[in-house]
């Protein structure tokens, strides 16, 4: 469809309160890099960084990016980005649908709008979520379409035949590309106009599969040093993660995991095949550092047979005689100083 935009939306982003690894700047930082000039701080169940990040905005890229505050609704039902709010609303772990439908109320009443995050991740992650057809009638404003790098086509024929808005979002935790770019037609470059835009539901997108390449603007951000300083730790914790897991379901961001038992899986058959190749890898470095250790001595009797002299007598005694700790000299079995 031809589509009329000026605005290059991110609706759905995160900072390292919710587990990314970029500060609040940095996260300005690199949408702009990836050609955003509008983006929504949606961290999981937590509003200040969205106001951190609008305030650094205004004073110091108000020219390139606009930020509107925003929260992620996280818990064991669905994930929903709540889109310029004026204040934390509060997060259950498991509410009803008349809940749901008072949260959606509330952000209506404080003028934003609604979006439905990464529908193929929810059910893929068990969610006991509500159906579609029902979030619509509930007056959810956005489908978002986008989930990991990978496009939902079958949401994007919903959203359109339901007469809702078609949203994209990075749902950004570590640097990368940018995948999706969210596009609306704001009468102006402000967060009125952008807000207004978006309460229109008039929405389009551009999507890529490959992404944008990184990093195109020389003040693009680097790696948050807190991450940088903590990732030996983090790839030794991720190996040995590797060996078990919890079968708990996934994570609230409210009150501990949404499974009804918390049971720990431990990989015993991996774990044994991984002390093995760590006992081999132990006994071939033991055999090189002996050869090692013989090469050394064989250079050393080289020198001493060059230069004419032999090595001390403690020398021989402790390296080349075999010496039985008894204090005796030992004679060797070879005699390699004689002509």
């Amino acid at each position: 469809m031809n589509f009329s935009y000026n605005i290059l939306m991110d609706i759905h982003s995160h900072t390292g309160v919710a587990g990314a690894v970029m500060s609040v700047e940095q996260a300005l930082q690199w949408h702009i890099a990836q050609g955003y000039n509008a983006v929504v701080i949606t961290d999981h169940n937590w509003i200040d960084t969205a106001f951190e990040a609008q305030k650094l905005a205004r004073e110091k890229y108000n020219d390139s990016i606009k930020v509107i505050v925003g929260m992620e609704y996280t818990n064991c039902r669905l994930h929903m980005g709540l889109v310029g709010i004026t204040e934390y609303i509060e997060v259950l772990k498991t509410p009803t649908d008349e809940q749901l439908q008072e949260v959606i109320n509330k952000v209506h009443a404080m003028g934003g709008v609604v979006v439905a995050n990464h529908r193929a991740w929810t059910y893929y992650a068990g969610l006991s979520t509500p159906s579609i057809q029902d979030l619509a009638a509930w007056g959810v404003d956005y489908i978002d379409v986008t989930t990991a790098g990978g496009l939902d086509l079958q949401m994007v024929y919903y959203a359109r035949e339901a007469g809702l808005g078609v949203a994209t979002g990075s749902d950004i935790h570590s640097i990368g590309y940018a995948n999706e770019w969210m596009l609306l037609n704001a009468t102006e470059f402000s967060e009125e106009a952008i807000m207004e835009a978006l309460r229109s539901r008039k929405s389009s997108f551009i999507f890529d599969n490959i992404g944008y390449p990184a990093f195109t603007n020389q003040d693009a951000p680097v790696y948050n040093p807190k991450y940088i300083y903590s990732f030996p730790f983090i790839i030794i914790g991720q190996f040995f993660h590797q060996f078990f897991y919890q079968t708990s379901g996934t994570y609230s961001f409210v009150d501990g995991h949404c499974g009804d038992e918390s049971k720990w899986v431990y990989l015993k058959k991996e774990m044994a095949v991984c002390i093995g190749w760590l006992f081999l890898a132990w006994i071939f470095f033991e055999i090189l550092f002996a050869i090692f250790k013989g090469f050394l001595l064989l250079i050393k009797m080289l020198y001493w047979r060059l230069r004419g002299r032999q090595p001390s007598r403690r020398y021989q005694r402790a390296h080349l005689l075999g010496d039985d700790d008894d204090g005796d000299d030992d004679t060797p079995l070879t005699d390699i100083w004689s002509k």
